[in-house]
């Protein structure tokens, strides 16, 4: 029965990066399962509502998933503070705000306020990502005590604004660390390069560095706060809001 766990988990998480539609023989691929196993898996996993099947005979996320992830999103009790807080931030700047948490070697948006302008960095609650890819991505390796000068100029200055993972994007982010210590997310605002000015990223900065304290008082006063973060024992500095 583990087993059979463990192989269902596989094909789902075959789903968390790149296409949003997989034929068998990719999930196969991805998943190291023979055909015919990854077939049997997919059609019980499609009865359950966690796979639809199309007419391609490709295989995408079903409404379950779906209907799971927002099941969590609501279980954590910083919702509720986190999500004006991002509200506040689009409204100021006009850009993307977003909460990530991670898991292992993947960073996932927890909770996101898209831009309201047409042109405008967008995702969904739920996209996931490598821990690494992205500006955000890489807060959270130099937060999680990884190695290098690049990370120590993160953790030294407290915060990243650089190129996003999207082309022609600029994102701004800053770690929410507990106790000043151990990182339970990061906040990242990512907005179109030409248009995210000098000025809008230092009020997006300073508004993110005010988010990610009043987080972290909440989390700090929360016994459980749905999700854990990456231990650390690096400290997070106060730093002027220069993005110079």
């Amino acid at each position: 029965m583990a087993e059979t766990i463990d192989r269902a988990i596989l094909i789902l998480d075959a789903f968390l990066e790149g296409p949003a539609a997989l034929t068998l023989t990719a999930i196969a691929e991805r998943t190291g399962l023979h055909k015919t196993t990854a077939l049997r898996l997919c059609t019980s996993l499609e009865s359950h509502g966690m796979l639809v099947r199309g007419g391609d005979l490709t295989f995408r996320l079903g409404p379950k998933a779906w209907l799971l992830g927002q099941a969590f999103s609501r279980t954590s009790p910083l919702e509720n503070t986190i999500r004006p807080l991002l509200r506040e931030i689009v409204d100021r700047v006009q850009e993307s705000a977003s909460f990530y948490v991670r898991h292992g070697d993947r960073r996932t948006c927890l909770f996101r306020i898209n831009s309201p302008l047409t042109v405008r960095h967008h995702l969904n609650e739920g996209a996931s990502f490598a821990v690494g890819s992205g500006v955000t991505g890489r807060v959270m390796l130099a937060f999680s005590g990884d190695e290098g000068e690049e990370f120590d100029r993160i953790r030294a200055d407290g915060y990243l604004v650089d190129e996003g993972r999207e082309p022609y994007t600029t994102s701004v982010s800053v770690p929410v660390l507990v106790a000043n210590e151990h990182m339970i997310g990061t906040l990242v605002v990512s907005g179109v390069t030409t248009r995210f000015s000098d000025e809008s990223r230092q009020i997006a900065l300073r508004m993110v560095q005010e988010a990610a304290k009043k987080i972290s008082r909440v989390a700090e006063g929360t016994t459980d706060i749905g999700f854990h973060g990456e231990n650390s024992s690096v400290e997070i500095r106060e730093t002027a809001s220069q993005t110079t």
